[in-house]
C-alpha cells in the first residue's frame, strides 16, 4: 500500500505544508504530525520517496512550528489529544525534529 498512500499524502498536502483540518487547529496539528512522521519513516525505507521528500517535510515541519506557536491549548476539546500529541511528537524526536512551543508544558 505504500505507493498509494505516499500519493495521497503528496495530494493532499497543503501549500502551506499541512494537512489542515477546516474541523479545528488541534486535528490540523495532529494530521501534520502524523502526515510528517510518516514521510521521515519512509524515506529511509524507499529510493520513491526521497525524490521530493526533503522539500516536502521541511515545508510540513515549518508549517507546524507556525500552528504550534499560535496554538491555543485551553481553547482544544478533543479527546485523546493529549496522549496523541506528546506522543507523536517523542516519534518526531527521534527522527531529529524537536518542536517547542508555548503550550507544551501544559499538554
Amino acid at each position: 500500500l505504500f505507493p498509494e498512500a505516499y500519493d495521497y499524502l503528496k495530494k493532499t498536502q497543503s501549500e502551506d505544508g499541512s494537512w489542515a483540518a477546516e474541523t479545528s487547529d488541534a486535528d490540523g496539528i495532529i494530521n501534520t504530525l502524523a502526515a510528517l512522521l510518516a514521510l521521515k519513516k519512509q524515506e529511509r525505507k524507499f529510493e520513491a520517496a526521497r525524490a521530493d521528500n526533503a522539500r516536502r517535510c521541511e515545508a510540513a515541519e515549518a508549517s507546524l512550528r507556525r500552528m504550534l506557536q499560535r496554538w491555543d491549548l485551553e481553547a482544544t476539546d478533543r479527546v485523546g489529544l493529549e496522549i496523541l500529541v506528546p506522543n507523536l511528537l517523542k516519534l518526531l524526536e527521534v527522527e531529529g525534529l524537536d518542536f517547542d512551543f508555548p503550550a507544551r508544558k501544559a499538554l
